[in-house]
């Protein structure tokens, strides 16, 4: 693989490829270092420097650091869930038996369930596994803590800090028809994680033999060299790749391991990196660990404060941090992410935050059950299902053309550095620019179902119709139609006129995403999301944390269409 760092001043300047077989290359544009005017700063070391100084003598296979050796093999299926260290107890047999109980964890047979039963009592015996389980304010028939806190004076405790390094919009599959030849360009403004190139690319027909150019800009240099170091790391089925990039997404311990160093010395060591982002990503790769026992306690404050109770699925994964199948050894699991952590040791996400959030609820349970899991180890499911992907996505880097150009600008500051080509709308008919309105209510208060008491009744008619209300309060937008809000909103910001003003305007049935989260493709603005089924809404009630008010808008050229699909996403 090869990773090629550019400077602005060189905006057109070419990648070549690693080798004929590996197409993949990645093009970091940041700015050239500039030290300070000083005297005092004559001895400073390029920030860039110093980062390939660093990588020259990590050790190839990373045991070096003292903290031994990589633990359990990849799994590869669910195995049985007989497994205690103190006791010495780890059954190497595939789960085959499930759990009468709990539906979570699953056996090779009724001896070692019979032996584990000690150890999984507790959680099979949990009330939250009861159907009729309900929260303390619908049993106590008052306002939820969430709504007004503990008391109409006090106001709700936030708890963690509110960095979205999960991202927090779903992701959409793009249309894939008709495009084995064509070359691709897509980018991706503020893109937050790789949810959306990941699917993207592993969405892409097998036969693909165009070149795909992605842009891929984020001005938070914690998640652009979080990006980097999950763009770098090979991902073959069932080795150690897998084994680092899973925990280094989403769980709070990781592996005792620098993460895949060998990976990141194919830099080039003739350019440099943005300063900020080069020195954040050396103080991670050399900074002290951060202490066990204080993430333990941090990761406890937060995602286990009192009031913030959920089913049993997502209960365990928040008293570990985890994310494994329900009963899997966690004992290799030791070292905390430094990568969810601030430089205080604060925990980097809100009690709410929840690694299913933004992906395709009814994927992972069939990924889940293609590997052996039960619909409901909802984590085991997520955990066979990211896997899957980056499996997938990091074949596809090395089967297929593809380049990654890497910014760390602000959105209102790239396109002084990027400009999209524009050509005949025969190059790819799909083109268009795409827009994410996150936010528009706050200055359209008329977007939101609580703005009067006509869209309020409206809203909860349409919901009534359905039996569960656990978690829907918060969702009643669900059920209420934005699109004339939304209109009136872009009709007062001049959007058309804007838009009119570089040639383009806005489709009124998308193509690309639904124009709304949960809404089906193809669809009128004004449609609502689809919940025709008891799964679709408990993933849109419980488990997503869109807000149901935001909008996606598709421009495309007049009367051609642009060559580049820009998320904004």
């Amino acid at each position: 693989m090869l990773m090629h760092l550019s400077q602005d001043k060189y905006p057109d300047r070419r990648c070549e490829s690693f080798s004929e077989r590996n197409h993949f290359t990645l093009v970091i544009h940041t700015s050239p270092y500039q030290p300070p005017s000083s005297t005092a700063t004559t001895n400073m070391q390029d920030p860039t420097q110093s980062l390939t100084a660093l990588l020259s003598i990590l050790s190839p296979n990373g045991e070096r650091s003292g903290h031994g050796p990589l633990g359990p093999p990849p799994l590869r299926r669910l195995g049985c869930a007989n497994q205690n260290i103190s006791s010495h107890r780890l059954c190497p047999n595939d789960a085959t038996q499930t759990c009468s109980g709990c539906f979570l964890v699953r056996y090779c047979s009724k001896e070692c369930q019979t032996e584990h039963w000690k150890f999984h009592k507790q959680d099979c015996k949990s009330p939250l596994k009861s159907k009729s389980w309900s929260p303390a304010w619908v049993r106590e028939n008052r306002k939820p803590a969430f709504v007004n806190g503990p008391d109409d004076d006090t106001p709700q405790k936030a708890f963690g800090i509110p960095m979205e390094l999960w991202g927090n919009m779903t992701v959409h599959r793009h249309r894939a028809d008709e495009i084995c030849k064509k070359d691709l360009s897509l980018a991706f403004i503020a893109s937050g994680d790789l949810r959306n190139v990941v699917r993207t690319v592993n969405e892409l027909p097998e036969n693909y033999a165009g070149t795909l150019k992605i842009v891929l800009n984020d001005k938070n240099c914690r998640i652009v060299s979080r990006n980097l170091i999950i763009l770098t790391i090979p991902c073959k089925p069932f080795t150690s790749g897998t084994q680092v990039l899973q925990p280094l997404s989403y769980q709070f311990l990781v592996f005792p391991l620098l993460p895949d160093a060998p990976t990141l010395q194919h830099l080039d060591v003739h350019t440099r990196w943005d300063p900020l982002t080069t020195t954040f990503l050396i103080s991670l790769l050399t900074g002290d660990e951060i202490d066990l026992s204080q993430a333990k306690d941090t990761w406890s404050r937060t995602m286990h404060a009192p009031g913030r109770v959920d089913h049993l699925a997502l209960d365990a994964w928040r008293r570990s941090g985890l994310l494994l199948p329900f009963g899997a050894r966690t004992d290799h699991m030791c070292v905390p992410n430094a990568w969810l952590f601030s430089n205080q040791g604060d925990l980097l996400l809100i009690d709410s935050s929840n690694p299913l959030v933004g992906w395709d609820y009814t994927e992972v349970v069939k990924a889940g059950k293609a590997h052996g899991t039960t619909e409901d180890d909802l984590m085991g499911s997520m955990f066979f299902y990211v896997k899957d992907q980056l499996v997938e996505f990091s074949k596809r880097l090395r089967r297929f053309k593809i380049h990654i150009y890497s910014y760390d600008k602000d959105a209102k500051d790239l396109p002084a550095v990027l400009r999209s080509d524009v050509s005949s709308p025969k190059t790819n008919p799909y083109a268009a620019i795409l827009g994410l309105f996150m936010n528009w209510t706050i200055w359209k208060k008329e977007g939101q179902a609580s703005s009067s008491k006509t869209t309020m009744h409206r809203a909860m008619k349409e919901m009534a119709s359905f039996h569960s209300l656990y978690n829907s309060m918060n969702k009643l937008d669900a059920f209420h139609d934005t699109s004339i809000a939304f209109r009136e909103y872009l009709n007062e910001e001049k959007a058309d006129w804007i838009a009119r003003k570089v040639e383009l305007k806005y489709r009124r049935i998308n193509k690309i995403v639904p124009h709304r989260c949960f809404a089906e493709l193809g669809t009128s603005p004004s449609s609502l999301p689809c919940m025709s089924t008891a799964d679709k809404w408990y993933a849109i009630a419980c488990l997503g944390n869109s807000s149901c008010l935001e909008r996606y808008v598709e421009w495309v050229k007049v009367p051609r269409e642009s060559t580049i699909l820009v998320s904004l996403s």
